[in-house]
């Protein structure tokens, strides 16, 4: 990530969990920069994903990534719900 101007930050606070961002750099043109598009099949197993989301668009957009490769999503609103 560093290398293309981008970071990865996370904060972890007891009770309040754990916290995970990707911050991208900003696209200067179009297009992939010239990047080999990705030739593999992304395909996962049966594994379990737990998506915490409280967007309910993103939510439901992300369940459908995720499920369209492979993985079987449990999806809550809160992490209280997750773990309740």
């Amino acid at each position: 990530m560093e290398q293309t101007g981008g970071k990865l930050q996370s904060t972890s606070e007891p009770v309040k969990g754990t916290r995970v961002s990707l911050v991208f750099p900003q696209a200067e043109h179009g297009g992939n920069g010239g990047l080999p598009l990705l030739s593999v099949a992304l395909v996962g197993g049966d594994e379990l994903v737990l998506l915490i989301e409280d967007e309910p668009g993103v939510c439901e957009h992300v369940r459908g990534v995720l499920a369209g490769l492979g993985h079987r999503v449990a999806a809550c609103e809160t992490a209280d719900a997750a773990i309740g």
